[in-house]
């Protein structure tokens, strides 16, 4: 009875605490939790979770150093707790603790470096966000420890308001030492910016912010010509620009040149000083005269001698500029025109010049008949017997033909008489000339008519009709086609043919339906253009597939494809596929970081990614290579792990910081056209690095331009 007794009180017991056990053990949890994490977060500098399981305290995030760390995990050590379990991971330190800001010319910012805090990186990214005034913030900041002690963010702020005012500019900060570089628009906006720099709560700061030079618009110059003198004002982009125009002026003029010049923004292009420089040239062929330039418009006026010289002045003069140009002497140059091959001799229409003696001349060439012609005009009468001698030495070789003679240059066309050779021809007339003359011959052969062939491709095949040189070779492409109304008994450049003729076998792949036509060095080509094929490929691809003896005018309805259509590229040959609009070419390689930064190398080392002189623009011309670049991409990113740095260069001339500001932006304009083409944006990085990684010597144009580039290099 006395042991059924105590297993009865031993049960009681059992079960009474277990009981408790369940209604204690939450709460039990509960409290420690709470106090551990009253005692563990008001200490952590970053995020910190504090988690309990029972009363075993789990912390796990990030602490700032080993020395926070433990003080985190001692404040965990409360009452009641079984043990801490230490799952924080600590910050690397940084030394120097350093960040950099940039401010392109769009407005738009970048941010690299380190921060103390998620906080500190929010506050300032949305610091440059406001800044910026709408424009892009490109942020690549990374928590670290080692931050100076005080307000270092509040420094870090300073530095980007100090960038605000500025039109560009770069602000960096290691440790405790800061400096801001850059351009100000003008006196008031380098103050505003040295106002920032003060208001910096800590940190030795350094500043060398220009002021930019003046805008002038329109960019002018002007040049006065009086006797042999020359005087001059306007503006110039720089010293050695004004340096060279002066001593143009120098130069030309016979007297003295005068003037004065000044430095200054504004120039429409890289071109401008070249254009100026011309007509400088122009304006030393008055007597005297005026040269204004405003931007690209020229405008030349005043007085020269002679018609001599007016057509020597016309041969400088761009049809462009705008000018009012006098002749002092009234007699118009001479200009006679010969007609070969009638029935009564070698009409003549036209004047000789002044002092000729017409009666010599027309015993010069056999049949001409000077009847009617004045000796009213301006020229050198020796050198004008002679040219009309040298032409009776060939009239018996044309079959018919016309001549233009005018001072210095004889203009002939026609038709060669049969057996004639044209070689032999045309060195004889040119021998025969006066010292100084030209020649431009065109010369037909007489044996036959001009080769001429009409195509038409349809659903039935391609059929071809006309004329072709003897000796031309008609290309695989017309194996199967439809020849018999062709024959092989046209005149002319049977080896010209056959080339043209390849490449309209090329072309008219492009074309679903066509009908045109092929004349010696011009081809046309109507009609329905396959899937995916433009007007505008065909215009820009048909010179390099025809070469350079031929001329193209092709048409087409074209079909419009859709998004992943392909087609092939017939300035290629290679398969390419539409991709947001791009046509991007098939690439087959391993994906691997050396090949594919060798399949990026490669492309760049063919042809370099080009700007807009002194901007970010891309230039249009280097569409198809970004196409190419974006295709490498897009495969080589597609592999786990693959990275890409998209890093702008420059050379080292002009200021350090316009050149860093100018590589980054490049360098994250050429990144936004590989995203608009597909190209994941996460995968990639855009650095510039301005002129700290010549690969040439800066001293030459051509080291120079090399430095100038895109360089693409594939991480893991």
């Amino acid at each position: 009875m006395r042991a059924i007794l105590i297993v009865a009180v031993l049960a009681t017991l059992v079960a009474g605490g277990w009981s408790a056990w369940t209604y204690k053990a939450p709460a039990m949890e509960d409290d420690v939790d709470t106090r551990a994490e009253a005692a563990v977060l008001p200490l952590a500098t970053h995020l910190v979770t504090v988690a309990t399981d029972g009363r075993h305290v789990t912390l796990s995030g990030l602490a700032g150093s080993p020395e926070e760390r433990d003080r985190l995990l001692e404040a965990a050590a409360i009452d009641g707790r079984v043990a801490v379990i230490d799952r924080l991971d600590v910050l690397d330190r940084a030394d120097p603790f350093s960040f950099s800001a940039v401010k392109a010319k769009t407005g738009a910012f970048a941010l690299t470096g380190v921060v103390p805090t998620a906080g500190a990186r929010d506050a300032l990214e949305e610091e440059a966000k406001r800044l910026s005034t709408g424009k892009s913030v490109i942020s690549d900041l990374a928590l670290a420890a080692g931050a100076p002690e005080g307000d270092w963010q509040g420094m870090a702020v300073a530095s980007l308001r100090a960038l605000a005012p500025l039109e560009e500019g770069r602000a960096t900060i290691d440790g405790l030492e800061a400096k801001v570089t850059g351009l100000a628009p003008d006196d008031a906006g380098k103050a505003t910016a040295e106002e920032a720099i003060a208001a910096a709560p800590l940190g030795t700061w350094a500043a060398e912010i220009d002021v930019a030079l003046p805008l002038v618009q329109p960019y002018r110059f002007a040049a006065r010509k009086q006797g042999g003198d020359i005087s001059f004002d306007g503006v110039a982009p720089d010293e050695a620009t004004m340096t060279r125009l002066r001593e143009r002026m120098v130069a030309l003029a016979p007297g003295t040149a005068e003037g004065d010049m000044t430095i200054a923004r504004g120039m429409p292009d890289a071109d401008w000083p070249g254009r100026v420089e011309t007509g400088l040239g122009a304006l030393a062929l008055l007597d005297t005269g005026q040269l204004s330039v405003a931007d690209n418009a020229i405008t030349l006026s005043g007085e020269i001698e002679d018609e001599v010289d007016r057509t020597r002045l016309d041969a400088v003069i761009d049809p462009a500029w705008t000018t009012d140009i006098s002749v002092r002497q009234s007699a118009p140059p001479a200009e006679l025109s010969l007609a070969f091959g009638a029935a009564d001799g070698v009409a003549a229409e036209g004047t000789l010049p002044a002092g000729i003696a017409a009666g010599r001349v027309a015993a010069m060439l056999p049949g001409l008949d000077l009847a009617g012609i004045q000796a009213t005009g301006s020229g050198d009468a020796a050198a004008w017997e002679q040219t009309v001698a040298a032409l009776g030495t060939i009239a018996a070789g044309l079959d018919q033909g016309e001549a233009t003679l005018r001072e210095g240059r004889v203009t002939l066309s026609g038709t060669l008489g049969e057996g004639v050779d044209r070689s032999a021809f045309e060195t004889r007339l040119t021998d025969a000339l006066p010292a100084g003359w030209q020649a431009e011959i065109a010369l037909a052969d007489a044996a036959a008519a001009p080769a001429e062939i009409s195509f038409v491709k349809s659903d039935a095949g391609i059929r071809l009709s006309g004329t072709l040189p003897p000796g031309t070779d008609l290309p695989s492409a017309f194996a199967d086609a439809d020849q018999g109304a062709l024959e092989t008994t046209g005149g002319g450049d049977a080896a010209g043919w056959t080339r043209g003729l390849n490449g309209l076998g090329t072309l008219l792949t492009a074309y679903s339906q066509a009908d045109g036509r092929m004349q010696q060095g011009a081809l046309e080509i109507e009609g329905t253009l396959a899937p995916g094929q433009t007007e505008d490929d065909l215009a820009r691809w048909a010179p390099s597939i025809l070469g350079p003896d031929w001329t193209s005018r092709l048409s087409g309805s074209e079909t419009v494809a859709d998004d992943g259509a392909e087609r092939v590229n017939l300035s290629t040959g290679e398969a390419e596929t539409l991709t947001r609009g791009y046509w991007l070419p098939e690439v087959q390689i391993q994906t691997s970081v050396e090949t594919c930064t060798d399949a990026a190398k490669s492309a760049l080392e063919a042809e370099k990614i080009t700007f807009v002189t002194g901007s970010a623009e891309i230039d249009d011309r280097a569409r198809a290579l970004l196409n190419r670049l974006s295709a490498v991409a897009i495969r080589c990113l597609g592999a786990e792990g693959i990275k890409l740095e998209v890093a702008g260069h420059t050379d080292s001339v002009g200021n350090d910081a316009a050149n860093q500001t100018l590589s980054q932006a490049r360098a994250a304009a050429v990144t936004q056209a590989l995203e608009a083409r597909g190209v994941p944006a996460e995968a990639i990085t855009a650095i510039g690095y301005g002129e700290t990684q010549p690969i040439a010597d800066n001293d030459t144009e051509t080291g120079r331009a090399q430095n100038r580039r895109i360089d693409f290099t594939f991480t893991e």
